[in-house]
């Protein structure tokens, strides 16, 4: 097991309510509504999301990477994974804030909140690979494994907050509902490089075609 990735959680491998994360931490994942799928589970945008408790691992981070396999099926203010609630009392987190825009979001310790956003339309009827990397001094989007140009500015450790994570909302509150598929997530307390992104992409994207 890689020791950097504090959170990995195969959707589409498990049909519980409530079941064990992938990695060396074994956190538990419980599960409110959204569905399983042999390509991951479905999420109806409304009130379905995914939750584990806070932990340790999970924030205080000099480095962060966010990954995602995604389709989105209805457009709005759609969530992939947060650990957040409102304004700068949060972590992180990754969204689709409009039709038209992806967005990564990170908070540190002073607390400085940055919005990287980009233009990004996303086919209703495709998968992405979704990664948002911050290496201490920067936040870049990947979107199948391409980067989008302009990564934004941010320093600092990531702020600790004593919320849980959520998948498929950016809160555990399901604020900001998915709508659509999520095949699978990681999260590392580490900056993936380029290279590292483009292998997750291709040893993964076999199931999402």
């Amino acid at each position: 097991y890689d020791a950097s990735l504090v959170l990995y959680v195969p959707v589409w491998k498990r049909d519980g309510v409530v079941f064990p994360s992938d990695d060396a931490y074994g956190r538990l994942a419980t599960v409110t509504g959204a569905l399983w799928t042999p390509s991951g589970r479905s999420f109806d945008g409304i009130d379905d999301y995914i939750t584990t408790p806070d932990a340790s691992g999970l924030d205080g981070m000099s480095q962060l990477t966010l990954e995602a396999w995604v389709k989105v099926t209805s457009s709005g203010a759609r969530g992939v994974l947060g650990k957040h609630w409102s304004g700068t009392d949060g972590c992180y987190f990754l969204v689709f804030p409009n039709a038209t825009t992806l967005q990564f979001t990170t908070i540190n310790s002073t607390p400085t909140r940055v919005d990287y956003s980009v233009s990004h339309t996303t086919p209703h009827t495709a998968f992405h690979h979704i990664v948002g990397v911050y290496n201490g001094s920067t936040m870049t989007l990947y979107d199948n494994c391409v980067p989008f140009a302009s990564p934004a500015s941010q320093s600092g450790t990531i702020q600790n907050n004593t919320r849980g994570l959520a998948i498929g909302a950016t809160d555990t509150t399901g604020t900001q509902p998915f709508a659509g598929l999520i095949g699978e997530v990681r999260i590392y307390s580490r900056a993936l490089t380029a290279s590292e992104v483009q292998r997750n992409y291709q040893l993964t994207k076999w199931r999402y075609r």
